[in-house]
């Protein structure tokens, strides 16, 4: 039989503990934080538990599973956290909070990516590794395309669980750590071809552009994302602060439902990430970043230049989208970047780059880098040692600025995203 620990004393929990030692059988040491322990110098927990040190506990009991008490799962993983740097992180399980030590991610569990015909468990689509997907008949109910990403997840989760292979074994962000025990959807993403998607730009880079994918959308049936988002504000489930609609199909701003969409997003507790273009200015995405409920906002903006904006986007709107980037609060937003795409042989130059980086600077925004293919089948982004080069010039000056620099995981390769970490973390800027 496997001896027991039961870390942590929660008041709130006296009521539920006979049914935990009833499930995992009675502690062999019942022990507290350091700072509370002379409160239970001549007490006993629940009238029959000696309150001890964790140290003591596992000196007396080295191979024990430490079951951690605290129904507050922030209190519940701090704990955690400072009880594995004692005893491997897989003897360590969790009561009450709604948390476990297995394989995941951020993403699983949590986001549903929503297209026609299949949900997605992330938006993850990467040369390396495609999320886990259930495909089905175009017709059926958002009710009944939740229900099949409950069952994927669930499937995923409880192999990860047992260690047992599952679709995520390839991800790079598939790892051990700290995980919800249950799915809850938190956030809500849709792919490019949803009937009505659009966009008010061409970008030479964009695969539905080469595809003419917009035009052909005008005229698709089927659920639009006004539509499944109006779905969901009417499920009481979906009534919580804590839930995010994520607009990255197309242009949200720039399709025929926008304003029913910011205006679903207004009604709601919802909080909203964006991809936008920032060529159209509407007062009512203004008001939901007066509102705070906007956490994450990209803007790609590629160039320097209004004639290589022109070359890019296909469409003369550079003066535009500054225009509306100043307008913007953009300080209202908890993550802003202002995105650059470098392209071979159109915008890797220093002259693009030194512009682009004085706008940043002058919007006082932090800079996000990425990299297109040179190959049609898109197979392969590299970083060519130019754009290593324009990418340090920027890293420092951003660093000296205080600006900070990140990357887009899903269209760069793993070692240019360390170069561009590691570059950002040793960089030193001369005072």
């Amino acid at each position: 039989m496997h001896t027991k620990i039961f870390f942590g004393i929660d008041s709130k929990l006296k009521a539920q503990m006979d049914s935990y030692i009833t499930a995992h059988g009675e502690p062999n040491a019942v022990c507290a934080e350091d700072s509370i322990l002379n409160l239970w110098k001549n007490k006993k927990y629940m009238n029959k538990y000696d309150v001890i040190s964790f140290d003591d506990a596992i000196k007396k009991f080295p191979k024990a599973d430490v079951f951690i008490t605290y129904a507050h799962t922030p209190t519940a993983t701090k704990a955690a956290k400072k009880i594995a740097k004692k005893v491997s992180r897989d003897k360590i399980y969790f009561l009450a909070a709604d948390v476990e030590y297995r394989k995941s991610c951020g993403s699983l569990g949590s986001e549903l990516m929503f297209s026609p015909s299949s949900v997605a468990t992330c938006s993850i689509e990467s040369r390396i590794f495609k999320s886990p997907k259930v495909k089905f008949k175009k017709d059926i109910s958002v009710v009944e395309r939740i229900n099949i990403w409950y069952n994927l997840v669930t499937d995923i989760i409880e192999n990860a669980r047992y260690g047992r292979s599952t679709t995520c074994d390839n991800c790079p962000r598939f790892k051990l750590g700290l995980y919800p025990k249950q799915p809850s959807i938190k956030k809500l993403l849709f792919t490019s071809d949803l009937p009505k998607s659009t966009c008010n730009f061409k970008c030479t880079y964009c695969i539905t552009t080469e595809n003419n994918t917009w035009k052909k959308l005008r005229d698709v049936k089927g659920p639009t994302t006004r539509d499944v988002i109006k779905e969901l504000s009417q499920m009481s489930e979906f009534n919580r602060e804590d839930f995010i609609v994520y607009l990255a199909n197309g242009e949200p701003l720039a399709g025929r439902y926008a304003n029913e969409i910011l205006d679903i997003l207004l009604a709601s507790k919802w909080k909203l990430d964006i991809i936008s273009n920032s060529g159209i200015y509407r007062e009512k995405l203004v008001t939901l970043m007066d509102s705070g409920r906007i956490g994450y906002m990209v803007t790609s903006l590629d160039c320097g230049t209004r004639e290589t904006f022109k070359k890019i986007k296909q469409v003369d709107r550079f003066d535009a989208v500054l225009s509306n980037l100043r307008r913007l609060p953009l300080h209202k937003i908890k993550t802003f970047y202002l995105k650059y795409i470098f392209l071979q042989d159109i915008n890797d130059n220093d002259a693009e780059v030194d512009a682009f980086y004085e706008i940043a600077k002058e919007l006082k925004v932090d800079i996000m880098l990425s990299v297109n293919s040179i190959d049609k089948d898109r197979s392969n982004w590299p970083y060519t040692d130019k754009m290593r080069i324009l990418t340090e010039n920027i890293i420092k000056k951003a660093k000296t600025d205080g600006l900070k620099v990140g990357w887009d995981e899903n269209r760069m390769h793993p070692t240019d995203q360390k170069f561009i970490r590691e570059t950002y973390k040793n960089y030193k800027p001369v005072l």
